[in-house]
C-alpha cells in the first residue's frame, strides 16, 4: 500500500491508545459530542408605540403604569438558579400568637407552691386556753428498789427454789481480800437482800450464801401479786464470785436490775 497522507497518520496516532482499538472504528463512529450549554435569557420588553413615545418614552410609560423598566441589557440565566435559603425557624408559640386566652404567655414561670401550714386540730384552732396542745410525754421509768424488812422462812424458800426456773448464771472476778460471812451478809442486808442460809464450803476457802429479796418498786410484775428474788452465791476470795438467781412473778427488766443491785452490794469483794 502506498504511503498514507500526513493527516490520516496523525488521526491514527491520536486514536492509538483509545477505545478505537477495541471497537476497531474511529472515534467519530461511536463517540458522542458534548452537549452544548443551554443558556436562557430574559425576554426583552416589546417596542414602544408612537403614542407611548409621545407620552415620555419608555421610562415615563413604565413609571405611569407602576412598572420598573431597566435600560441595562438582559443577563444570561442558567437552568438551575440558586434557591434562596429557607428562613430560620422562629421560637415556638401557640396558635393564638404566643399568649393564652388570659393574656399571659405560656412560657411564664409557674406560680410557687403554697407553703406548708403547721398541723393543727380538726377544728382549726388550738386548745381553749389559747396555747398549743401539749404532747403527752412518756411516763418516766419507776426506779427499782427492794423492800426493807422482807421476811421468808426456810420452808417457803426451799419450795420456791425447787419450782422456779433458773436465770442465766453470772460470774465476776473476786478481789484477793479477807472475807467473812458476817461482812458479806451485812453488805447485802443494807440493800434489802437477806440471808436464809450461809456457810463455808468444806476443804475450800469459798463461802456459800442463800439470799432472798422482795421488790418494792420498779417494772410491774406480769401477774398480780408480789415479786420475789432468790439467790445462790458462791464467793471464793482471789478467784471468782458466781451468782444463780431465780425470780418469782418478776418482769425481765426487774431481774436485770436486781442482779445489778446484788453486785453493787458486793463491790468491796468483786
Amino acid at each position: 500500500q502506498e504511503e498514507m497522507d500526513q493527516e490520516q497518520k496523525d488521526r491514527i496516532f491520536e486514536e492509538f491508545n483509545t477505545l478505537s482499538i477495541v471497537y476497531k472504528q474511529p472515534a467519530s463512529k461511536y463517540a458522542v459530542s458534548k452537549a452544548a450549554t443551554f443558556i436562557m435569557q430574559k425576554m426583552a420588553p416589546p417596542p414602544l408605540t408612537g403614542q407611548e413615545e409621545d407620552l415620555g418614552g419608555g421610562a415615563g410609560y413604565g413609571a405611569s403604569n407602576g412598572l420598573a423598566v431597566s435600560s441595562s441589557p438582559p443577563e444570561p440565566m442558567g437552568l438551575l438558579d440558586e434557591v434562596p435559603a429557607a428562613p430560620a425557624p422562629t421560637s415556638s408559640s401557640d396558635l393564638l400568637g404566643g399568649a393564652d386566652l388570659l393574656g399571659e404567655g405560656f412560657d411564664s414561670p409557674a406560680p410557687p407552691a403554697p407553703a406548708a401550714q403547721p398541723a393543727s386540730d380538726l377544728l382549726g384552732m388550738d386548745d381553749l386556753l389559747g396555747g398549743d396542745p401539749a404532747i403527752p410525754s412518756a411516763p418516766a421509768a419507776q426506779p427499782f428498789s427492794l423492800a426493807l424488812g422482807a421476811a421468808m422462812d426456810g420452808a417457803a424458800f426451799e419450795a420456791r427454789w425447787s419450782q422456779l426456773p433458773t436465770q442465766p448464771q453470772q460470774q465476776r472476778q473476786a478481789r484477793p481480800v479477807a472475807v467473812t460471812i458476817g461482812a458479806v451478809e451485812e453488805a447485802c442486808r443494807q440493800k434489802g437482800i437477806y440471808v436464809i442460809a450461809s456457810g463455808a464450803i468444806p476443804q475450800s476457802q469459798a463461802l456459800k450464801f442463800f439470799f432472798y429479796a422482795r421488790q418494792a418498786s420498779g417494772p410491774p410484775p406480769p401477774m398480780p401479786g408480789e415479786t420475789w428474788f432468790l439467790v445462790e452465791l458462791v464467793l471464793a476470795p482471789g478467784s471468782s464470785a458466781t451468782s444463780t438467781v431465780k425470780a418469782d412473778n418478776a418482769h425481765p427488766d426487774a431481774v436485770a436490775r436486781f442482779q445489778s443491785a446484788l453486785w453493787e452490794s458486793l463491790y468491796a469483794y468483786v
